[in-house]
């Protein structure tokens, strides 16, 4: 409910930098008109932007509080 989320392609990853050490992974390509019906929607829909930036932003707080951080490593300090 925070977010879109694009349909995808896994790809191998073409590695010309040679980062990736594993010559056998993959990355999403993402369908790039879905992404861009998405994009034009949201510069539509003040609302549906407003909807989704504050529950983005509830959700970051809830799991991303040091409340929350110390309840996932067993901290009750």
């Amino acid at each position: 409910g925070n977010s879109v989320l694009i349909d995808y392609q896994l790809a191998p990853v073409r590695d010309k930098q040679g980062i990736y050490l594993d010559g056998d992974q993959f990355w999403a390509e993402p369908a790039l008109d879905q992404a861009a019906d998405w994009l034009h929607k949201l510069a539509m829909s003040k609302e549906m932007r407003n909807q989704l930036g504050l529950a983005a932003v509830r959700d970051a707080e809830k799991f991303f509080s040091l409340e929350s951080f110390k309840e996932a490593v067993g901290n009750s300090n």
